[in-house]
């Protein structure tokens, strides 16, 4: 084990310990994939993804989030400015780097799921509009045949 997995473990470790005293409440579901299709059929059916830091804030787990449609749950990382930029208060859920506010953004976030959706809608939106390429709808389209052969 190399001594920056520690560091990563510790965040992703502390996020699971909160998280899993939600499984019963709400119907949360922890999960470790082990390969790309099982990650994006587990990603593709959630209502909310918690995203913590990974090798740094950004990972491409908040991005495939957004474009199932999924609320984004993220450590604050407003600080960054992407392109596009997702980490605004109008796209993600964040809560503290030290996730002392996790607890109660979960619940806050499951009691009223339809106003962070529209959060999460704009930033499928806006994942859509800047890719030049249609990558991006591409990926959504396959998502929902996904869906739909579920």
């Amino acid at each position: 084990t190399h001594s920056n997995d520690k560091i990563l473990d510790y965040h992703r470790k502390k996020v699971l310990a909160i998280v899993k005293r939600f499984e019963s409440k709400y119907s949360i579901v922890v999960q470790q994939t082990r390969t790309k299709i099982e990650f994006m059929n587990f990603i593709s059916r959630s209502k909310v993804v918690i995203c913590p830091y990974g090798f740094g804030e950004r990972i491409a787990t908040d991005q495939f989030a957004l474009l199932s449609g999924a609320i984004l749950l993220k450590p604050d990382c407003s600080h960054m400015i992407t392109k596009p930029n997702i980490y605004t208060n109008d796209i993600c859920t964040f809560f503290s780097p030290t996730c002392n506010d996790l607890k109660n953004t979960i619940t806050t976030v499951m009691n009223d799921l339809s106003t962070y959706q529209q959060k999460s809608n704009k930033g499928l939106k806006l994942l859509l509009e800047f890719d030049d390429s249609s990558i991006a709808q591409i990926c959504s389209n396959n998502i929902s045949d996904l869906l739909l052969s579920i």
